[in-house]
Formats: structure tokens, C-alpha cells, sequence
């Protein structure tokens, strides 16, 4: 009989620590006789930065470490004579433009115009965005799935103020939110679902489909004589 192995959380946690310390070490080796220009993008916290910043020889003329963070305060941590290059957020009409591009792709004259009657309250949305792109796409992309009936952007409306009030990043992670909550009931398990995978893993439709049926996400009716178990999802779930 095979015995199972447990490691506790401990044992685990020095696992990952020498994990972490065999791929610095193995990094720095690689890069010492080497000029190089390493990008990290996205770092949350100034303790990341600490566990990797041993794998970057010091010293070596022309080589370069570029750092994108969304919290100022860790790229000063990191280096408070660096280059500090904030992108600017964009103006109102900016703003604006970007959001009516999102809410009416499918104006087929090429202008991405808003009614005259949503204007105002597309203007408002759109400014508690904060000339954040990413918050404006998300917005856009909402609005898009509503019709263009006053009712319809006025529970937007309602629903933004009240998301972004409790986000942070300029109401980005209350939009964020608001854009989950606003989908239907079906569609929330199969969203959450993705959360199983690695961050910025590519997920293949023909391994996802069969999941999400063996979970039970998919309903067994079928709204087409002939529709198979993975026709449903492709037709409805991926395309909304």
C-alpha cells in the first residue's frame, strides 16, 4: 500500500522559499556576464521586488530593470532617484470618446455618436471614471449590452455611483465589480470559474467547454433541434 505524503504549512512555506531562492540564483548567474534589460510589469508590493531584485547583477554598464507599478509608493521604494514617469489620464473629451466607442460598436456610419437623450448621463458615468482607460472600456463594454432607452443607462447610472463609492483606483475596481454583478445568473458561475487558471494563461475553448459541462454550468436543454451539449456554450456563454 502507498503511503501519502503531508506537508504541513510550514514545510510548504520553506518549499516555496527555496523555490524562490534556486530561481534568483540560477537568474543571477545567467545575467552576470550579460548586459540586460528586464521588464516587470504590474508589481503590487515593494516585498516582490525584494525577493527578485538578488537576480540583477549590480554594476553592469547599459543593463536596465523597467518597473510598472500602480502604486507610486512602491516605485519610490525601489529606487527614489529612478526615472518616475506617470501616464497621464485623459481628458474629458478623451474620456468621452473612448466610452462612446465601447458603448456603440455597431454603428455602422463609422461615427460612434450617442443619442442626444443618454448624452448627459453618459457624461456623467463617465467622468467618475477618472480618465482611467481601463474603468471607461469596462463601462463602455456594459452599456454596450443595454438597449438605448433612458430606464436602461439611469440603472447604470444608479448602479456606477453606488460601485464606485466603495472601489478604489479612481472607482476602477467599483466598475469592475459593477460589470460582474451586472451579468446574468448563468453567466456568473462560468466567469468565476476562469479564476482556476493562471493569471494570464491562455485558456483553450475545448478544454474550458467540457469543464464547464462537467460542473453542471451548462443547462441539458437544448434550444435547437440538433444542438449538442458544447454547441450551447459556444452560441450563448463564450459569445455574451
Amino acid at each position: 500500500m502507498k503511503k501519502c505524503m503531508t506537508v504541513t504549512d510550514s514545510e510548504l512555506q520553506m518549499l516555496k522559499a527555496m523555490s524562490a531562492t534556486y530561481l534568483v540564483e540560477k537568474l543571477y548567474n545567467y545575467l552576470q556576464d550579460k548586459r540586460y534589460f528586464v521588464v516587470l510589469d504590474d508589481v503590487w508590493k515593494f516585498d516582490h521586488w525584494n525577493t527578485l531584485s538578488p537576480a540583477f547583477p549590480t554594476g553592469k554598464r547599459g543593463s536596465k530593470v523597467l518597473l510598472t507599478t500602480r502604486n507610486k509608493d512602491v516605485a519610490l521604494q525601489v529606487d527614489p532617484w529612478s526615472l518616475d514617469f506617470q501616464p497621464q489620464h485623459l481628458t474629458d473629451e478623451e474620456s468621452w470618446e473612448l466610452l462612446c466607442k465601447k458603448a456603440f460598436p455597431d454603428n455602422t456610419t463609422g461615427v460612434k455618436r450617442c443619442p442626444a437623450r443618454l448624452e448627459k448621463l453618459g457624461r456623467e458615468m463617465v467622468r467618475k471614471c477618472g480618465g482611467l482607460p481601463l474603468g471607461i472600456c469596462v463601462l463602455g463594454g456594459l452599456l454596450a449590452t443595454k438597449s438605448s432607452e433612458v430606464k436602461q443607462w439611469e440603472l447604470v447610472h444608479r448602479d456606477v455611483i453606488s460601485y464606485i463609492s466603495k472601489g478604489e483606483n479612481g472607482g476602477v475596481m467599483g466598475i469592475l465589480a459593477l460589470s460582474y454583478h451586472d451579468l446574468p445568473c448563468h453567466l456568473k458561475p462560468c466567469f468565476l470559474y476562469l479564476g482556476l487558471f493562471p493569471e494570464d494563461y491562455a485558456i483553450p475553448r475545448k478544454k474550458l467547454i467540457p469543464l464547464w459541462i462537467a460542473e453542471g454550468f451548462i443547462p441539458h436543454t437544448q434550444e435547437k433541434l440538433h444542438a449538442t451539449m458544447e454547441d450551447i456554450p459556444k452560441h450563448q456563454y463564450l459569445a455574451e
